[in-house]
């Protein structure tokens, strides 16, 4: 119940500021991503919600630094190896997410709309 109210806050705050993923989303939640990401027992909620935090940690990143910065941490370089993954092949949308983050700030901004339309909108908006 933990993650998912967690998830749902975050979710709140997202839509709260129109679908924006930086700061100050990344104070909603407390838990850390990586420990949820490769676990079989999450609802498809869940599985999500662990997705776009990690991408809300990676607006962040650029939010705090640069695009280049942020490309370059060990967050990106960790998130830019999952795109082999077999657990984020079945959410194509977050691999496009990823995509777009190794390309550029302005892709991957086009990118997380995306997901606040496909992913966020449909919770928050319910």
């Amino acid at each position: 119940m933990f993650l998912a109210n967690e998830i749902g806050k975050m979710y709140s705050e997202i839509e709260s500021y129109n679908g924006d993923f930086g700061d100050p989303i990344v104070d909603t939640f407390s838990f850390d991503p990586w420990t949820y990401l490769e676990r079989n027992d999450l609802s498809e909620f869940e599985r999500r919600g662990v997705m776009v935090a990690l991408l809300v940690i990676l607006m962040t990143a650029i939010d705090n630094s640069t695009y280049e910065d942020a490309l370059m941490s060990d967050w990106g370089i960790r998130a830019l190896a999952l795109m082999g993954s077999e657990t984020v092949k079945v959410y194509p949308l977050f691999t496009d997410a990823l995509k777009a983050f190794d390309q550029s700030e302005d892709e991957f901004l086009s990118a997380l709309r995306t997901i606040y339309s496909e992913w966020v909108q449909p919770v928050t908006k319910g």
